[in-house]
């Protein structure tokens, strides 16, 4: 398959993210059948092999594989911790850099690992947009979209209560397509769907890589919709300014629910309609408007018990009535299945298991205002101001006023119609 050698880097930035990448090297460990050090249990099938994100190697005790991944920190507090769980073994002592000022060094080992690569597709970054890692982000950012400009830049950006400027400034310039995960939301998730009562940081990484685990499936295994970088910029992206999107999981159900005797999972129907477009699967907290306005939506299916006339004409109706399609960049709709069953985390789990589970990723223009909203209305009250942050707020503001004429367009198709 052409996907086995279109390599996909992910760099994990900052403790918050090495963690949540922990997390997420788990699940793909747990979906491909290997174990926690990258070796094979027993013959794999061909459809459920590692591709994109794994080497594969022989050695004596038979095929093992290699993740493609950095975790990058300023010290080694967060690795350490990584280097003492179960997941020590399947990564290497050079996949962990610390660095406190310079991305030199990072950069030097990002090139070794892709000259090692035949067809390097790009980078799939997780980041949090404040915090101390945020300027090394900046800078390795910045470094990577001028050596490789050429690659697709996809970014899980990790959205907390307060946004350093000047790292969001240059995600919205060097990011190809930006996946915001606000920690309020994926706590809320926690909270009030899966009935945890104090929700910890590792339960909110753990969902955060369980959305994340999705995102990337549809690359991992063989699908017809998002199986490379450059289709998340064509599909859910195109020509316009907006590049923040959207994602929604579900069924989320929590983990004691499923132990049931009597529980059954969710219909493809009704993990759509009407759970799919609520809060309560959204990973970014904003307020529900009665309808979404969205240049482009896809929905992944994964699971093995998923029939492909269960996503028919009654479910895609039915969703539009919640969701209106702009037609400036004829974007629109797209649905694939990945037919694979979900995995959950072995022995601490928030998620029920479930036969089957949807992923809709949506450009809404929405959730862009509300992001831009948070950055600019934060530094309206922030008047202790560097020069870098001056500047970066300016670009900001262009790029708002770029982005409020495109919306200014949208606004007279809704109008029109």
């Amino acid at each position: 398959m052409a996907n086995d050698i279109r390599e996909v880097l992910q760099l994990q930035i900052g403790a918050e993210s090495i963690e949540i990448g922990n997390y997420c090297w788990e699940l793909y460990c747990l979906d491909h059948h290997l174990s926690f050090d990258g070796c094979s249990q027993g013959e794999i099938d061909p459809y459920i092999r590692p591709r994109c994100f794994f080497s594969e190697r022989y050695d004596d005790g038979g095929r093992n594989y290699r993740p493609h991944t950095f975790f990058i920190d300023h010290n080694g507090t967060t690795t350490d911790k990584i280097k003492a769980t179960k997941m020590r073994n399947l990564y290497h002592d050079n996949q962990f850099i610390v660095s406190e000022k310079s991305s030199e060094l990072i950069m030097d080992e990002i090139r070794r690992e892709i000259e090692s690569y035949d067809q390097f597709q790009g980078f799939m970054i997780s980041h949090s947009t404040n915090g101390e890692c945020s300027t090394l982000s900046s800078e390795l950012l910045a470094n990577l979209k001028s050596e490789y400009a050429a690659k697709t830049i996809v970014t899980n950006s990790i959205i907390a209560s307060h946004i350093d400027t000047r790292h969001m400034a240059n995600l919205l310039n060097y990011a190809d397509v930006i996946i915001p995960m606000e920690y309020k939301a994926a706590f809320n998730i926690c909270q009030h769907q899966l009935q945890i009562d104090m929700p910890t940081y590792s339960n909110v990484s753990r969902l955060i890589a369980t959305c994340w685990s999705n995102v990337t499936c549809s690359m991992r295994f063989d699908s017809c919709l998002l199986d490379c970088l450059n289709e998340f910029q064509t599909r859910l992206v195109g020509r316009s300014l907006s590049k923040l999107i959207t994602s929604y999981l579900s069924p989320l159900i929590p983990y004691a629910c499923g132990q049931s005797d009597d529980f059954k999972s969710p219909s493809v129907y009704d993990m759509c309609i009407p759970t799919l477009i609520q809060s309560s699967t959204r990973f970014i907290d904003q307020a529900l408007t009665s309808r979404h306005f969205v240049l482009s939506l896809c929905l992944l299916f994964h699971g093995e018990n998923i029939i492909p006339k269960e996503i028919g004409q009654n479910l895609i109706c039915d969703l539009k009535k919640s969701i209106r399609f702009l037609e400036r960049d004829q974007l629109g709709l797209g649905c694939g299945i990945n037919y694979h069953r979900p995995s959950i985390f072995d022995d601490h789990s928030e998620i029920a298991f479930t036969d089957k589970q949807v992923l809709m990723l949506a450009n809404e223009i929405t959730t862009s205002k509300y992001l831009y909203d948070m950055i600019l209305n934060q530094n309206e009250n922030d008047s202790a101001k560097t020069h870098e942050e001056i500047e970066a707020l300016e670009r900001l503001k262009t790029t708002y006023e770029e982005f409020e004429d495109e919306m200014f367009d949208v606004n007279n198709e809704i109008l029109s119609t």
